[in-house]
Parts: structure tokens; sequence; C-alpha cells
């Protein structure tokens, strides 16, 4: 059964995590909490010494003030695979899809860049071919019990590898994940 709900209780009832994105609001906070502290610093330092001074200490309090302002609002997406289903949050809002409820499961490849650092290997097993390396991108669509959960990975750091995403969702949603590579289209048909 897939749902949108807030968060609660101790107990989770997609189970056990898993896979996650992380939480980027936790570091967009305490980012904005030094860039008030340094704000109020060359604010002290500029009574003494020039309006310029005085503008760069304005410019980083309101940085600051807006970087804490996006960390507690949750304005960046967390996306979480768990043993009964996958979540995604965004603005305390979350997204629920278990895997007893997923119809499709889409991975769409793309090529960021000039294209280098990119691989086309061919598969010994099936012949087919495929894009590896870290400039491509891979967005994974995944539909089911009237939702639709969208997140996008990939690049040299990816907070979660697309591999082991792709092979967590391969698990779970058996006969449901299809991969298209950069030169295929695709269509959702809903």
């Amino acid at each position: 059964m897939a749902k949108k709900s807030g968060r609660g209780g101790n107990k989770d009832p997609l189970g056990k995590l898993l896979l996650t994105s992380g939480n980027p609001n936790v570091a967009i906070f305490a980012g904005g909490l030094g860039a008030i502290g340094v704000g109020l610093i060359l604010a002290v330092v500029a009574l003494f010494t020039t309006l310029l001074m005085l503008t760069a200490a304005a410019l980083f309090l309101l940085a600051g003030g807006l970087a804490v302002w996006v960390g507690l609002s949750g304005q960046s997406r967390v996306f979480e695979v768990r043993a009964k289903g996958v979540r995604s949050v965004q603005r305390g809002e979350a997204t629920e899809i278990l895997w007893e409820d997923v119809k499709k499961v889409v991975v769409q490849k793309s090529l960021r860049g000039k294209k280098r650092a990119v691989m086309r290997i061919t598969n010994l097993n099936d012949g087919t071919q495929e894009y590896r390396g870290e400039m491509v991108m891979y967005e994974f669509t995944i539909r089911g019990g009237g939702e639709k959960v969208v997140y996008s990975c990939g690049g040299p750091t990816p907070a979660i590898h697309p591999r082991t995403l792709l092979s967590r969702l391969e698990e779970f949603a058996r006969g449901k994940v299809t991969v298209h590579e950069p030169d295929q289209e695709y269509y959702f048909d809903d």
C-alpha cells in the first residue's frame, strides 16, 4: 500500500534501513551556522574598519540565515531503500511505496559532461552493451500504488552508488526493472 504521510513512531513501517542518500539538510544547516558565525565576526571587525567589511558581514549573515532556514525546513530530498519498500522525503512529506505495490522501475542513464571517463562495456553473458563511469548519471523512477518516487545519482561521489541501488531494486522488484542506456529512448506507459 503506497501512502504519503508524516513520520512518527519508534518502529518504521517499512522495516530496516538498507540504503540511504543521507540527510544533506544537516550539512546545509551546519554550513549556515558557520556562515552566521563568520558574519558576526566580520560585523565586529567592521565596526572598527570599513563599510566594505560591514557589507561582507551582512552578506555572510544573510547567506547563513538562508542556509539555516533551508536546513531546518528540509528542502533537500532524502531517499531510503528499506526492507519492505522505498521512501522519499522532501519538505517533511514522505512518499512511500511497498515492494509488493511496485508496478515498474525505470532506470534512465544519461551522460554528463564531455563524455570523458565513460566506458562502453559489452557484457559477455548476453552481448548487450552499457555505459559505465563517473560521468554516467542514473535516474531511478519507481511507480506503484498510485505513487511515484524519482531519485537521481551518479557522478564521481554519489550518496548511493547507482550499481548498488540497481542491484537492490532488481532484488526486491524482480522482473519489474528496466534499464535504458543514454542512446535509447524510453516511454512510460501509465
